[in-house]
Order: structure tokens, then sequence, then C-alpha cells
């Protein structure tokens, strides 16, 4: 498993503020070095490990055997870590996100430490192993899934980080003992999986250089990583360069896992420059509204996160959105009432009421509660409404760091049609864009990372607005998701919204009904035909949104309706569940997450459907009748394909389909339940009995090597 050249990789660090621990890669060098076998290793690649020790330069020996295996570390806003190659106990042990608590425990039994950063099986997750969070950084050389350096920073929170590589065909193969040299079992093997099916060439790094910031700066600063890489071309070197220049918003450390033993893909320096895209897979997390409308507090909102970050976390969930009247003092009178009373600073700008948000007292705004989220590796969301406040208007208040006022930037013959809070902005005025600048910087220094601006996407829809607050979250200094609302947004502005925002609905608010003949409210059966319109849009960064999820418990006061129960039965919110996913749409629970029961639950966190929404390609509806719809998708890497089947019909149904009808070749596939985490066996057509409103997802893939990629995830 060990590159050639990698001997080199020892004592790259030298000179630069760097700590390393030991690997198994390490480990196995030095045993052989002290005459040992190395035990860990198949016999058939210890002659790669004894061709390594054969290259070490002197001195690199010593140095690694002074790394340590576990490194103990207290980093600002996280306290104390203990890092490790695979677990405290051993740098062998593999174990993912997916692995049993109960076969984990035992092996971090003796770890003190509440947080633990580790590596070894080169995926990046966040989990909990009893009281301990367990973090990995995942891999720089050999990513699993998708291509891409993972790493981390960390400080005063956790930030997974990926840098995007472009791979480059064309190294002749050299034959050392059977395998390639200049891949090992990695490039020769392990392409598939893990590269994306790239082949590669041997890479090395023959240098890093990083420049860190002086110990008196303040922040934000910027920190320069420059990588010197040789590539290993008929055994000839031909040097490039990997340059980046990364922000550093506060002292914070930088984590990634260099493997001895993986061979490092070719490197183009402009690919990697690229910056990483903001909503790179559709959000996923909480909104207030379904469960509390305008009545939510701060205790609400801080119970509802830490069941978040117990209970789906480790899931992928992240978002906690406050939804709309957070600046309202009265909230007495309802959502949307004339007779509201609001929190505005001296500049027009809505502030947290602090009869609602306590810790927003003393001019402190949101950012306590936004440190809050991060300190559970959550992320922060607020709900606005287009335009500006009428009272800054009346009172005609500065705009801050401008000489415009409030009656500079308004359009009074604009008031969004169901709520009177705000007038319109009027574009054509700099004052305009002022105020937009003015509020996303408020936002951007709370710590926000989510931004959803209602009755801007839809009656009426406001493009020369949407242009606007985009611009000036570009300026804030912070990522922010941009979501738009309400829906429906009209197809033909697919390009101006994908243009200026990460997500917009597609279709009025969608509560717990299967089918609805208004437009407010949009039912789940609704969604299919305008999924199917819109699915072409969906890109990385760029996600239509089929709303919120009305399940599990909607109290003590949902936006619409009296407190409940959801209405949707069973088999209509896997439906749901299964369509959004298909769909690739932003996944938003609307249930009270303190009064979340297992079924709901097990919604929510079921790691193989939630992989469809958060890592497929090439979703589309494949046919839509009145009783059924089939959509078809593909992981992001591999050669399998998703598939899931709906009965759009109040009576039970049985499907029959040839695989050429599901647009698959003709042939035997092996099927997988995602739902129920079966394989199913090898059939040479799909037949399938579904109950009213019911579906099924299937991973789909040819059986030449049956239940091999599920065995290995299910048993590490």
């Amino acid at each position: 498993m060990f590159p050639a050249r990698c001997h080199e990789k020892p004592s790259l660090g030298c000179g630069i503020p760097l700590q390393c621990i030991q690997g198994n890669g390490e480990v196995a060098v030095l045993e052989q070095t002290a005459g040992r076998e190395p035990s860990a290793v198949p016999e058939p690649f210890r002659p790669i490990v004894q061709w390594t020790v054969q290259q070490l330069l002197p001195g690199e020996e010593r140095l690694m055997a002074g790394w340590p295996k576990t490194l103990r570390l207290e980093i600002s806003g996280l306290g104390d870590l203990l890092f490790c190659h695979a677990t405290p106990r051993n740098e062998n042990q593999c174990f993912t996100r997916l692995t049993p608590e109960d076969r984990l425990l035992p092996v971090f039994a003796g770890s003190d430490s509440p947080l633990v950063i580790c590596g070894h099986t080169h995926m990046q997750f966040d989990r909990k192993v009893g009281t301990t969070r367990v973090v990995n950084a995942g891999s720089v050389g050999m990513p699993f899934g998708e291509p891409g350096a993972d790493w981390l920073l960390l400080g005063p929170e956790i930030q997974f980080q990926k840098t995007l590589y472009d791979f480059r065909k064309g190294r002749q193969p050299h034959s050392f003992d059977g395998l390639s040299a200049g891949g090992g079992l990695c490039g020769a093997q392990c392409s598939s999986a893990a590269l994306g099916g790239a082949d590669v060439g041997n890479i090395f790094p023959r240098r890093i250089e990083i420049k860190l910031p002086p110990r008196d700066v303040s922040f934000p600063a910027v920190y320069s990583v420059a990588v010197e890489i040789g590539t290993e071309v008929g055994w000839h070197t031909q040097k490039r360069t990997l340059f980046r220049r990364i922000p550093m918003p506060r002292p914070c450390v930088f984590v990634a896992v260099f493997l001895t033993a993986a061979a490092l893909p070719t490197i183009r320096p402009a690919a990697a420059q690229k910056p990483r895209v903001l909503a790179e897979t559709p959000p996923m997390g909480w909104n207030s509204w379904d469960s509390y409308a305008e009545t939510v507090g701060e205790a609400d909102i801080r119970a509802n996160a830490r069941w978040m970050e117990e209970h789906l976390r480790k899931s992928g969930w992240q978002y906690i959105v406050v939804d709309l009247g957070w600046y309202v003092t009265n909230h007495s009178v309802g959502a949307n009432a004339k007779e509201a009373e609001f929190s505005l600073d001296a500049y027009g700008r809505y502030t947290p009421a602090t009869n609602s948000f306590p810790s927003a007292a003393g001019d402190a705004g949101f950012k306590p509660l936004a440190d809050f989220m991060h300190s559970l590796g959550l992320k922060f969301g607020i709900h606005i409404l287009r335009g500006i406040p009428k009272e800054a208007v009346n009172r005609n208040l500065p705009i801050a760091g401008t000489s415009f006022h409030a009656a500079d930037a308004a359009n009074t013959a604009d008031t969004c049609p169901w709520n009177p809070f705000n007038f319109g902005l009027d574009a054509s005025k700099p004052a305009a864009q002022a105020y937009y600048d003015s509020i996303a910087q408020l936002y951007a220094s709370w710590g926000v990372d989510f931004l959803k601006v209602d009755c801007i996407a839809d009656h009426p829809y406001k493009g020369d607005e949407i242009r606007l607050i985009s611009e000036a979250i570009g300026k804030a200094g912070r990522p922010i998701i941009l979501s738009l609302s309400p829906g429906p947004t009209a197809l033909d502005k697919a390009d101006e919204v994908s243009k200026y925002a990460q997500m917009w609905r597609i279709s009025d608010d969608v509560w717990d009904l299967w089918h609805s003949d208004t437009r407010f409210p949009s039912g789940v059966e609704n969604q299919f035909a305008r999924a199917a319109k819109w699915a072409p849009s969906s890109l990385p960064g760029h996600w239509p949104d089929a709303d919120m999820l009305p399940i599990g418990r909607l109290e003590p006061a949902p936006g619409w309706g009296q407190p409940r129960d959801t209405r949707l039965t069973h088999d209509e919110q896997r439906t749901l569940l299964t369509l959004w996913s298909i769909f690739r749409s932003p996944l938003m629970m609307g249930g009270n997450l303190t009064l979340c029961d297992e079924w709901t639950e097990s919604l929510l966190s079921n790691p193989e459907v939630i992989a469809v929404d958060q890592h497929s390609t090439g979703n589309h509806a494949v046919l839509t009748t009145d009783k059924a719809a089939v959509w078809l998708a593909r992981p992001s890497s591999g050669e399998d394909d998703y598939l899931a089947i709906f009965n759009l019909s109040s009576s039970s149904q049985e499907f029959h389909y040839s695989w050429k009808d599901l647009e698959l070749p003709g042939g035997k596939y092996l099927l997988r339940d995602l739902w129920e985490h079966k394989d199913l066996g090898v059939f040479a057509s799909l037949t399938v009995t579904l109950p009213p409103h019911a579906s099924a997802l299937y991973r789909v893939s040819k059986p030449s090597l049956p239940f091999l990629s599920s065995f290995v995830l299910s048993s590490l």
C-alpha cells in the first residue's frame, strides 16, 4: 500500500509549526526497520514496506519513531482534544459513522477527552460514542467517495473542508514485485472507490510550506499553504506548486491526514484554488414555523438544537432556523398583525425581541444564540421579509455606514400582500443596496449561516431585490446561504434564482395532507409534477426547494391548523422523504424535535436514504401516470443506480417493469431496499406491490460482486 518515494514524506514538515502522530503506515515501516515483519500488513504487500524502508533518508526513522501515537491539545472554543490515527487504542481499528455504538463504547472507554479527532478510514464524519464526540478528518490523498483532499479547521468550531483535484491520465506503470510501484494497492485497486474511477499517477509532496499570520495579528487574517508536488512520469520528476490562500476568521488549527500509505492524485493548481461551493449538497436542518409559528422563543430554539445535536447531527442535519417574527415584541396579537410592535436598532434594522430572546439583551443581537449553535457543531439561520421596516421609514432612520436614510431606499407603494411589516425597496436607488448591505453585515457579525428571505420568490417575484440581497451577502465577509420563499418560483426564472441564491421554493407552503386542490396549502402529491419540472435545475450550490417536512408532532402553535400529530400516514411520510431525497431537495424538518418519536427519528436518520439526497446525480422522473411515478438517479461515485417507485393511487397496486422500461440496460440486477437496509436478491425484472400512497427506494447494481460494498460498510 506504499507509493513510490513516500520515504520523502517524513521530513516534509521540518521547519514549520507542525505536529505529527504515527499512523498504521508509519508503524509498519518502524516495525520493518526493527527487523520485525509488519503484522498488520497483508503478506503480498510487505515487500513494498521493505522497499520503503530502504529509501528512508538518514534520521527519518528516528524522526518518525519520535512521533506519538496520540496527541492532546487545547483548542480555543473546543477545549481538550485527543488526536489519534484510528482510535486511542489502536492505529488499525476501523469504524465509520454507521458502526453500532455498542461496539465502540469499549474502544473509547479509556479516553477522558470529550472530543477525539481521527482519520484512518478516509471518511469525514462527526458522531457520538457515548459522551465522546468523534470527528474524522478524512484523507488528503485517498478520500472515500468523491475526489478531493479532505481536511479540517479547528477552533472555535469544527469546519469540514475539501480541496478539489483534477486527475490526469497517462503515466505508464512500472512493475515492482507484481504491483504498480506508482500506485500500489491504492492506484491499482482503489481508484474506482476512492478516486471516482480516475487513473492516477504517483504524486508525492516534496515540500510543504505553511505561512501563518504573526502571533500578534488581529483577526480575521489569511494564512497560506504552498505544497511543491513531484510527479513521477517515466522516472523523471516534474515539479508543480499548489498554492492556496485560506481565510482565517479567528485563531484556529489546521488538521490534515497525510497518509504514508496513500497514493496522491495529480494536482492542477488552478483546480486546487477553486473555492468550495456554498451548499455543495442540499442543506439539512430544522425550521421553527411548522411547530411554533410566531410564538417561538429562545428556550424553544435551544431545546430543539440540543435534540438535533444529540440525535440528528451525526446524520448530517445541521441548520437551526428561526422563522418569522423574532423581532416582534407583542406576539399575542398574532402573526402578520398590523398591531405588531418591533425591536429595531438605531439604523432601522430588526433586532431580536429580548422578551423572547433574552440573550440578545445589551445589543448582543443573535450572536450569543449563534455561538451556542456553533458550540454544538450546528449552524444558525434566521427568516426575514424583503424590504425595510415601515417604522424605520416613518422615523426616517439613518442607514448604517452611509449618509442615506430609510426614506431614500423605500418604495412606499410596495408592501408584501400577506404581511404588513415592511415596505419594499426601490432597486434603482443606491440607498436600497446600502440598506441590504447594512443588514447583511449585521447578520454576519452575529454569526448567521443561513438567511431565509420571504415574500420575494413569488406573489410577488422580486428579481431586483434578490440580486441586491445576494450582492450584500457577498460583501458581508461570511458564507451565508440564501433561501428564497415562498413559491411557486416561476420555472422561467430558474437561471436568475440559481445565479443569486442557494435555495428557492417550488411551491407554496406544503402541509400534512396528501393532495390539495388549492394553492395554499399544498400537499405531498402535488409536488411530484413540480419536482419533475425543476429536477434539471438541481446543481451543487443551487437547489430547488420542495419545502419543509410537516411530520412528527406539530405543536404548540403550528403555522397552519391546530396542534396535532402529522396527518400523513406512515406510508405517506416515507413517500415524502423518498421524493424529497430522489429530487435532492433541501431537507428542513418542521415538527417539534423535542417531541420526536422513534418512528420519526428513524425517517430522519436513515443513512442510506440521506445518501440519495446528499450524494446522487442525474435525478429525474422516468415515467408518471395517474397511478405511479418512477424516478431514477445515480450515486455521485460508482456504477449503481437509485430507483424510486411511488404508488400515487388510493388503492394497493402491483407494478411490473422490465429494466428497459426504467431506462436501465437489460439483464439481472441486485436490489437493495434502502428503507429496510436489506438486500432483496437478484432479479431479471421488477415487480413490487405498494399500499396506497406508499413508495419503495432501491439501490440497483450489477451482481458481479454480490453484497461486497454493503458488507464492507456494515462490517466496519
